[in-house]
């Protein structure tokens, strides 16, 4: 009987062994589960955050020998041999809300607006220098210095801006009728914002 007993009770501990296993990798899955569900955000906010700053520091165009002053060349060129106005198409609403607005620069590096205007209209541009605040400006800005430029019956041409400070700025651009009726960009006119 003694026997029996002891088998019982080794039967019992191997048991309670492999439950202890079984709870310990539960216990790593958990851990290894909320680390991939808090890492990969993390991760991917940074590679966000990072893509309005990368382009004060570093021009990757440059590596296949086109830089932010042919890119700037390219842009004008194509606005000045643009249609000034499209046909109602879904492509391009959906290819403006990917257009950056918002960039990272340095103090002396410049961003220029080559714009196409239809007759009797003129064109406002501005941009935004905000508070510094590291990272999060990304997301949500005080703004602490406009600069605006402006010109009527343009036609075609380009507006550029020299940032002074090193800073985040936004930019945004309206064109409008001599009337003051608020033209939609790419149907009405043409107009693109390039860093040079």
């Amino acid at each position: 009987m003694s026997i029996v007993a002891q088998n019982t009770a080794r039967t019992d501990s191997w048991s309670n062994l492999q439950l202890d296993e079984d709870e310990v990798r539960e216990r790593e899955r958990k851990k290894i589960k909320l680390t991939n569900i808090l890492f990969w955000p993390v991760i991917i906010a940074c590679i966000y955050v990072s893509t309005f700053y990368i382009g004060a520091f570093f021009d990757a165009g440059k590596m296949i020998g086109v830089g932010y002053a042919d890119r700037a060349d390219r842009s004008k060129n194509r606005i000045a041999q643009a249609e000034i106005t499209h046909k109602h198409s879904i492509i391009p609403p959906l290819a403006h809300v990917f257009t950056p607005t918002k960039m990272f620069f340095k103090a002396g590096q410049t961003i220029q607006l080559n714009y196409a205007l239809p007759d009797e209209t003129s064109i406002v541009a501005r941009i935004k220098q905000c508070d510094s605040v590291p990272l999060f400006e990304v997301f949500k800005c005080k703004f602490v210095n406009i600069k605006e430029q402006r010109a009527s019956n343009a036609g075609r041409g380009t507006l550029t801006f020299t940032v002074e400070s090193n800073g985040f700025y936004y930019f945004e651009h309206e064109v409008s009728l001599l009337s003051g009726t608020v033209l939609e960009h790419y149907y009405e006119y043409q107009a693109s914002w390039q860093r040079s």
